[in-house]
């Protein structure tokens, strides 16, 4: 899974963790707990002077079972053809193996009941980023001032 270079071919990985499911579990079981170990002294080291509150994006926050972790959720949402292209994109994939990688992970429908609260990303950026403005206004509001 190495490249000449030695870093990791993520390419390679990626489609190996795609196809074989049993792969994918032992990574996931190998990874989530050190990701959840670094993601926990963030947390605790990070700087609440200003602000009382920090975000974390995890990407498979309910199905890793991370979601406990937290006070609250917020899932973003977008059609399934744009997460699609996104990820075909971002990590040069085919769409076939973008549409596999969306698969995987719980359906959205799914994640919206279990969430806190929902965002829909299908404008602009400006958009998604005054949502997520008005948002956390809102929870300042109703969470950090309790």
């Amino acid at each position: 899974m190495l490249l000449d270079t030695g870093e990791l071919d993520r390419p390679k990985l990626r489609k190996r963790i795609i196809n074989d499911p049993d792969l994918r579990k032992k990574m996931e079981g190998l990874l989530h707990p050190r990701i959840l170990d670094q993601m926990r002294i963030q947390i605790k080291t990070a700087d609440y002077r200003d602000i009382k509150a920090v975000a974390v994006e995890v990407p498979l926050l309910f199905e890793s079972g991370m979601d406990q972790f937290f006070d609250l959720t917020i899932v973003v949402l977008a059609k399934d053809q744009d997460l699609i292209k996104r990820i075909s994109r971002r990590d040069r994939v085919k769409e076939t193996d973008a549409r596999k990688m969306l698969g995987l992970q719980m359906s959205q429908a799914e994640k919206t009941a279990k969430a806190d609260h929902v965002l829909f990303n299908s404008g602009t950026s400006a958009e998604l980023f005054e949502s997520v403005d008005n948002l956390f206004n809102k929870i300042q509001k109703e969470f950090l001032t309790r």
